[in-house]
């Protein structure tokens, strides 16, 4: 399990090895890429870049005219031509499986509010995490900046993280919304990037393990984890170059069993368990000057511990951080809920007619699992789906009405075979 064997996977991205690597002359021809009919892409919608292959165009030049304008001008975080290179490679170019997956990524970030934030370095993302979710700081991890090959060292701190503790301190969309904007930030990061070196760029991930324990393994919260995976890999596909586990103890092999799954072949065939001589790797594979002192590095950071930077090192919550009722200014007694039973394979949507400039507040308890999300007159998304659970800490949340009509708050079940969910709730409008 220590011991670390080098192993290489290049990925295969339909492109011959004899093709050579485009040049701005003889990229787009008019007659493969320029079109003035309306929906479809001009030679001016595509980016040129030298790091990508003619094939490799003409797929993305596909792809773009299958998603259609009106998203990618909505999408401005993954319109870009490496972006959409990531979706081809992610998913073989298979265009079915893409759009959806695409269409949902789009919906989620623009309904969070993510597509407004900017950040210009590893310190503004690390940051801005926690200033938008102060529980941030105790999900151990971050980003350390790039390494010689151009591409964003990130760290994963799991066995700082106390699972028992956090699920207590905060509800499951607070969790899965900080998720996303932490991928969405390192996105926009590496776009900052290939903007000004013209090549793609990717994450190399240092999964450190010590400290991981059998308290990493709480059932409720590996359920959690397996979820926010599973959509995290839906929406970024192939944003990793490498993952670099060290520091690994023999319960890994069964932590590693659970995830395994859900994990896509691609991603799996990308980790590299290293053993004691890590350090030494690390050093060889990001450059010293770009690894911080925490890994024998020489790269001072200009922000935060002077070891670790502004990198999120996890612990123990402390306890003014649970959630207790009675301090809560968003709960609800349960004497004042309202019950409603959500069958097996089906969901149930409670419609409230707003105005412009109203809040949409809820409250909620579940039996189980449950995805929650908010339409507008059905068809603009408020909330996107995400899938909740109430064990530890009841939802809440809300949204500003942006305009006049009616807001569904929609409790969905489809995703379970056997079992109908009980949903007691608590939904106000407030002026």
């Amino acid at each position: 399990m220590l011991s670390h064997q080098r192993q290489w996977n290049p990925e295969i991205v339909g492109a011959s090895e004899e093709m050579d690597k485009l040049s701005l002359d003889s990229a787009v021809s008019s007659e493969g890429l320029a079109s003035n009919s309306a929906g479809e892409i001009s030679e001016d919608d595509i980016q040129i870049s030298a790091d990508l292959t003619v094939s490799e165009i003409e797929k993305i030049k596909n792809l773009k005219t299958e998603i259609g304008k009106e998203l990618l001008e909505k999408t401005p975080l993954m319109n870009d031509e490496f972006s959409l290179h990531r979706w081809i490679c992610g998913w073989d170019n298979k265009v079915a499986e893409i759009l959806p997956r695409y269409a949902q990524m789009s919906e989620i970030v623009e309904a969070l509010g993510f597509n407004e934030f900017v950040v210009n370095d590893e310190d503004e993302v690390n940051t801005t995490v926690v200033k938008y979710n102060h529980l941030a700081q105790f999900f151990a991890g971050g980003v350390m900046g790039f390494d010689n090959d151009g591409d964003l060292i990130t760290c994963s701190f799991l066995g700082n993280v106390r699972p028992r503790t956090l699920v207590k301190c905060g509800s499951t969309h607070q969790v899965f919304k900080m998720a996303i904007l932490d991928a969405v930030l390192i996105m926009k990061l590496l776009k900052k990037r290939e903007e000004k070196t013209g090549k793609q760029a990717g994450c190399k991930i240092i999964m450190d393990l010590s400290g991981f324990g059998m308290e990493h393994l709480f059932a409720p919260t590996v359920k959690i984890y397996l979820n926010l995976i599973k959509l995290l890999q839906d929406m970024f596909p192939e944003l990793t170059r490498k993952i670099y586990v060290i520091n690994s103890p023999t319960i890994f092999t069964t932590a590693f069993g659970l995830i395994k799954p859900i994990l896509s072949e691609k991603t799996r065939s990308k980790i590299e368990i290293l053993g004691s001589n890590y350090q030494k790797f690390l050093l060889e594979e990001l450059g010293e000057h770009n690894v911080y002192p925490l890994y024998g590095g020489s790269k001072k950071p200009t922000k935060g511990d002077s070891e670790t930077g502004t990198l999120r090192m996890g612990g123990v919550p402390h306890k003014e951080n649970i959630y207790n009722p009675i301090y809560c200014p968003h709960s609800v007694d349960d004497d004042k809920l309202t019950k409603i039973n959500v069958p097996a394979r089906s969901k149930k949507s409670l419609d409230f007619e707003c105005k412009a400039g109203q809040t949409l507040k809820w409250f909620f308890k579940s039996s189980g699992d449950i995805d929650l999300s908010v339409y507008l007159d059905n068809k603009i998304l408020y909330m996107p789906k995400l899938r909740l659970n109430t064990e530890f800490v009841p939802e809440f949340d809300e949204v500003l009405c942006k305009a006049d009509g009616t807001y569904s708050i929609i409790f969905d079940n489809s995703f379970s075979t056997f079992f109908s969910k009980d949903v007691r709730h608590h939904i106000q409008i407030v002026d």
